[in-house]
């Protein structure tokens, strides 16, 4: 169980940063207690719903920061947090790696005629699902992140990357998608009531959110990152690659 007052210090950490991935942090919780109910109960396989239809492969650089680069958020946790770590889940880099050799994870939406638009219409004909409005808006701090700070702020809106993918998949057409992109990201109601709600839940006051909106950004390397690490990491693999053709050769024969 993690600890708010814990959780919502890390938070904050990012705000005063000024870093674009302000979800870092709870992304990489989210996975690495996975990682933890993995190895608790002898896990091997990981059923995910991610796939190249509807969720592409990679956002740009400059829209977000490595999910596992638990060097980064301890980092900037440093600089501006409050609260040690106590309840957040932390595996170094290498122990990242060694959990990863352990799991398979299996993308089942990838082996079938995934379309979003006709799934859409199954859940809500089936279990009563309804629309919220945007890709991961069923979140309230993901929709005002992504629905207002990341357009106001840094200048982007991840509409136009979901969109893209779909019409990439052939699942909609380009005229479609700019019809869809020119409509609001995000009801005003909605917004009005969602900022009140996360600048009170994070302890901000209007002026300080303002404030914040108003500061510099800054790049996620500009502090410590898990960079060095990848870099020996590869060059390790790099280097160990032919001894174990070499080893493989020889037990075959």
């Amino acid at each position: 169980m993690l600890d708010w007052e814990e959780i919502k210090d890390i938070q904050l950490s990012f705000f005063k940063a000024g870093v674009v991935d302000l979800e870092l942090p709870y992304d990489y919780a989210l996975i690495a207690c996975g990682y933890k109910a993995a190895l608790e109960h002898g896990i091997k396989f990981v059923l995910t719903g991610h796939n190249v239809v509807t969720e592409g492969t990679y956002l740009p650089k400059s829209w977000r920061h490595d999910k596992m680069d638990v060097v980064n958020i301890s980092a900037i946790h440093k600089k501006f947090g409050k609260v040690p770590f106590k309840t957040f889940p932390i595996y170094s880099f290498w122990r990242q790696r060694m959990i990863d050799r352990k799991l398979n994870y299996l993308y089942l939406l990838n082996y079938t005629n995934y379309n979003k638009a006709e799934v859409k219409e199954l859940i809500k004909r089936e279990l009563g699902w309804r629309d919220y409005g945007g890709k991961h808006y069923e979140n309230v701090f993901t929709r005002f992140y992504q629905g207002y700070i990341l357009k106001e702020k840094f200048g982007f809106d991840k509409r136009q990357f979901h969109l893209s993918i779909l019409i990439q998949a052939g699942q909609i057409t380009r005229q479609q998608a700019l019809e869809e992109f020119a409509l609001p990201g995000y009801n005003e109601t909605q917004l009005k009531t969602d900022m009140e709600f996360v600048i009170k839940k994070l302890g901000f006051t209007k002026q300080s959110f303002e404030e914040y909106m108003k500061a510099p950004i800054h790049r996620h390397d500009e502090f410590p990152t898990d960079k060095g690490k990848w870099d020996l990491y590869f060059k390790l693999i790099s280097t160990a690659r032919p001894f174990y053709r070499l080893y493989r050769r020889l037990r075959s024969h």
